[in-house]
């Protein structure tokens, strides 16, 4: 069941100057990437975190048995000029460790991140989990309006996966 939105703690900008924004695996041929309300959360994210001066990383997967094409073009088009963004491509759910590299690289913010995306119940809390075990004393919001799954029990197998406590379930506005 999706938790309600009226309980979550709001997404704090004024105590995280420190932000990393990472966008999960919105591609093109992703069904719940496409759904037009994740994409206007996801582009007001993107926004706020170019208006904040936040490092953005975007996600894609792609293997042998996964390829759901590029980013969305509007998300890229948002960022065209912003110095502080990077692309990585992964081949499994967890970005994490790529994440790690590219903020070690680019000195990219790690006291926070804010993670939004697809799919809320794979990439999305694969790499939560992941970045909780690479930045431990780091803090890991995932902005609930801004996630999305073709899985209808996302939020069931959501709360079976979630296994630090610094990862928390904040809401937009």
């Amino acid at each position: 069941m999706q938790p309600d939105i009226s309980t979550l703690p709001l997404l704090g900008l004024e105590a995280y100057p420190d932000t990393t924004l990472v966008v999960v695996d919105m591609q093109t041929r992703s069904k719940a990437a496409n759904d037009s309300s994740t994409i206007a959360e996801v582009e007001a994210l993107i926004d706020l975190a170019i208006k904040m001066r936040w490092a953005i990383v975007f996600l894609e997967i792609k293997n042998d048995f996964e390829d759901y094409g590029p980013t969305l073009p509007q998300l890229m088009e948002a960022v065209e000029n912003y110095p502080r963004k990077t692309l990585l491509v992964k081949p499994e759910k967890d970005g994490s460790h790529l994440i790690a590299k590219a903020c070690n690289e680019a000195s990219f913010d790690t006291a926070r991140f804010i993670l939004c995306g697809v799919n809320l119940d794979a990439c999305v809390v694969f790499t939560a989990n992941g970045l909780a075990r690479e930045f431990p004393v780091s803090e890991i919001d995932i902005a609930v309006q801004a996630c999305n799954s073709e899985n209808p029990f996302m939020w069931d197998t959501w709360a079976a996966f979630v296994a630090h406590s610094q990862i928390r379930l904040v809401s937009t506005g």
